[in-house]
C-alpha cells in the first residue's frame, strides 16, 4: 500500500469511528427512545435452524425501561418482556415465570449503550440477563463502555439513501472478533439496519432491521407501568 492511500486509510477509519461517537452521542441525549425491530439469524451449515425474532426497545429518563421480544425457532415461540417503572424492574419470561428486583441505578444508560453497540434484540437479552443477577454484579454488567472491545471502524459505501459502515467486536474470551455493519441516514443519525457476522467455528449471520428508530418522541410514563402474573 502506498503512503498516499495508507494516509487515506486512517482518515477514513478516523471518520467512521467519529461517526460512530456521534450516533451514540444523539442517543445518549434522547430523554425517549422507541425502537421496533425485526431480526433474524441463520447459520450457513444449518440454515432449517433459522431463529426469527421481533420486537420493542422503549427507554425513557428516569430509568424508565419497556423491553419485549417473541422468538420464534423452528416450531416454538417464546416471549421476553421486561419493564421498569425507574423504582423496580420485572423481567417476564413466558405467561407466568417473573422476576422481580430493584431497578439498576444505570439500568437505562447501559441499555442505550446495549443498543447502539450490539443491537435491539442483544439489548432485551442482557436486560433479561441483568435481572437474573445478584444486585453486586448488575452494575458491571452494564458497563459496556469497556467490553466488548471495539475496534476496525470504516466507512463503507453508500447503499441509495443511507450510510454505511463497518467495526469489529471481540467478545471477552474470544480469538475471533464479529463484524457489525450499521445502515444510518446522515441525517439526524437514524439507525436502519444492523447486520452481525461471525465467521466461526461457522459462518452465523444475524440481521436486525430497524422498522421504528424515533427518538425524543413522547412517551407515556402509562408504558412503564409494571405487569402481574395473572
Amino acid at each position: 500500500m502506498s503512503p498516499f492511500l495508507a494516509l487515506c486509510f486512517l482518515l477514513q477509519a478516523d471518520t467512521a469511528e467519529e461517526t460512530f461517537k456521534k450516533i451514540e452521542e444523539t442517543l445518549n441525549a434522547a430523554k425517549c427512545v422507541r425502537v421496533h425491530f425485526v431480526w433474524d439469524g441463520a447459520t450457513k451449515s444449518d440454515l432449517e435452524g433459522k431463529v426469527d425474532a421481533r420486537g420493542n426497545v422503549l427507554l425513557k429518563e428516569g430509568n424508565r425501561v419497556n423491553l419485549a421480544a417473541s422468538v420464534t425457532e423452528k416450531t416454538q415461540t417464546s416471549e421476553l418482556r421486561i419493564i421498569s417503572d425507574g423504582t423496580t424492574v420485572k423481567s417476564k419470561l413466558g405467561p407466568k415465570r417473573m422476576i422481580e428486583s430493584e431497578t439498576p441505578k444505570h439500568f437505562e444508560a447501559g441499555l442505550k449503550m446495549a443498543l447502539h453497540r450490539l443491537g435491539a434484540m442483544q439489548a432485551v437479552l442482557i436486560a433479561h440477563k441483568i435481572c437474573m443477577l445478584d444486585p453486586s454484579e448488575q452494575e458491571e454488567a452494564l458497563d459496556l463502555g469497556k467490553r466488548p472491545p471495539l475496534s476496525d471502524f470504516r466507512s463503507g459505501p453508500d447503499d441509495g439513501e443511507w450510510k454505511t459502515m463497518t467495526y469489529k467486536i471481540t467478545p471477552d474470551g474470544s480469538e475471533s472478533s464479529a463484524e457489525v455493519r450499521l445502515w444510518y441516514t446522515s441525517e439526524g443519525y437514524r439507525l436502519v439496519k444492523r447486520t452481525i457476522t461471525i465467521k466461526k467455528p461457522s459462518e452465523s449471520v444475524f440481521t436486525e432491521t430497524y422498522k421504528v428508530w424515533s427518538l425524543d418522541a413522547e412517551l407515556g410514563n402509562e408504558e412503564f407501568n409494571l405487569p402481574s402474573v395473572k
